[in-house]
């Protein structure tokens, strides 16, 4: 295990040029100055090792790396979601393993790219030393690797053999798609398979030992699993009621999310999922959001703006600054 005393590197998985990957670069850089800070990505985002604000970004092609395609030809889709997209998500963690073998990685936080960081991490890592890695629970039967710290590097091994088992072997895949097939105990007509429910499954069957960001509230920090799910805290609306997020404040430069009783908790990560994620470039700046969230909304119900996204296609984020 790494020293104490050692910067735990910084890892982002990203295919694509998304307006958002580099808020999420900007940010964590920012906040972990002495981590190396790694994008596995491709030829559309390797200008950002230019940036002068993402200062000693390290850019790697993912698909020069074996793990990319060993996984390919065994993916079967069960999803809602996009092919590539979900494809991709599970690519990840083969790119990852061959990452750290041929760099002799030993620990590392992977973050995902729709994620703000607003701790240190290495300071933060210490509080994690026991345990195996970090997950938050999406639903029972899905585990969130948003903010993934792995301290023991076997884990990648072994849950790449654990996929490549479940899509070489029918009857484990069949078992996995009805399983996925429920969501917080409620029967759901379509499967959706995932590497939140591949995770889930290693998870039950391997007996690692990982912590629960969620736990991590007891003690007054507060990591997000998706700014769209209020849960337990105060919330803003926008145009509509079905646009929600959890309330975030910026006290002192620091955001803060707030109890139904109005308790403060510090923020160390906000997950801006799906609609969201136009917003992080504001959050970067530390803009309070309530105006701006109503704003947001009301773009999102312009007809023409639905006709634009339907297609998968971003807003100008001019709109939003």
């Amino acid at each position: 295990m790494a020293k104490a005393s050692e910067s735990i590197p910084i890892l982002i998985f990203h295919k694509g040029n998304s307006p958002y990957l580099r808020d999420c670069l900007v940010q964590a850089r920012k906040t972990n100055p002495s981590s190396r800070l790694i994008l596995l990505g491709d030829e559309e985002n390797a200008h950002l090792a230019q940036d002068e604000a993402l200062e000693g970004l390290e850019h790697f092609e993912a698909d020069s790396f074996p793990g990319f395609k060993e996984f390919q030809p065994f993916y079967h889709h069960c999803s809602n979601l996009s092919f590539n997209f979900e494809m991709v998500c599970i690519q990840r963690w083969f790119v990852m393993r061959d990452w750290a073998r041929q760099f002799g990685i030993k620990r590392f936080l992977h973050l995902d790219s729709d994620v703000l960081l607003f701790c240190n991490v290495t300071e933060l890592a210490q509080r994690f030393d026991k345990y195996d890695m970090t997950f938050m629970r999406w639903d029972a039967d899905r585990l969130l690797a948003h903010f993934f710290l792995l301290n023991r590097i076997e884990f990648l091994d072994e849950f790449c053999e654990y996929i490549l088992k479940i899509y070489q072997n029918d009857s484990e895949f069949e078992r996995l798609v009805k399983r996925s097939m429920n969501e917080n105990g409620v029967r759901q007509q379509d499967p959706w398979i995932s590497d939140m429910s591949l995770l889930a499954g290693f998870y039950d069957v391997s007996g690692c030992n990982a912590y629960f960001l969620e736990n991590a509230r007891e003690e007054g920090l507060f990591f997000d699993d998706r700014i769209t799910l209020a849960g337990s805290f105060q919330k803003e609306f926008g145009i509509l009621r079905k646009h929600k997020i959890k309330k975030v404040r910026f006290l002192d430069g620091h955001p803060f999310v707030f109890t139904q009783e109005g308790k403060p908790m510090e923020v160390q990560i906000l997950h801006f999922h799906a609609f969201t994620k136009l917003l992080m470039h504001n959050f970067v700046r530390g803009r309070n959001p309530r105006w701006l969230f109503f704003w947001y909304t009301l773009i999102l119900e312009h007809k023409m703006v639905k006709r634009f996204m339907k297609k998968g296609l971003y807003c100008p984020r001019i709109l939003f600054f």
